[in-house]
């Protein structure tokens, strides 16, 4: 089972003032152990470049963020800034056929607005259990 999570106006970019944008992925049945997400396009406000005494640290994401988490309580994030083709990450919704999987966006979330274009086209492929498409428990990338 293969299905994309696109922003809103894709492939034209997605600008706001303030939002946030949450996708739901259900698992098609209990054969599903593994949530593979492929990022073809992740463009978001990049992370805070430097740090000084009594600001935010170097590499957090301020301005925009994807957050990922599952009802087993696997999470993953927060993402921000470019990634492309080569990134995906393996997530484990749970065992249950209801359990799902939900990425959250965070548009100009820190009240520090930006109207740059933000992309993202994720690829979602649902893994059946004891494949070879299986990632090991608890790896991320395979």
């Amino acid at each position: 089972n293969v299905s994309y999570i696109l922003n809103p106006g894709y492939p034209s970019g997605f600008s706001l003032t303030s939002n946030t944008c949450d996708f739901t992925i259900k698992k098609c049945d209990n054969s599903v152990c593994q949530i593979r997400l492929d990022l073809e396009t992740l463009t978001l406000a990049n992370p805070v470049r430097s740090s000084t005494s009594g600001t935010t640290g170097a590499g957090t994401c301020q301005t925009d963020t994807l957050e990922i988490q599952t009802t087993s309580g696997d999470k993953f994030g927060p993402i921000c800034g470019s990634e492309s083709f080569s990134e995906h990450l393996y997530l484990d919704p749970g065992s249950l056929e209801t359990d799902t999987v939900t990425l959250k966006f965070g548009i100009n979330v820190a009240g520090t607005a930006s109207t740059q274009n933000r992309f993202w086209s994720i690829r979602v492929i649902q893994v059946e259990c004891y494949t070879q498409s299986t990632a090991e428990s608890g790896c991320r990338q395979w």
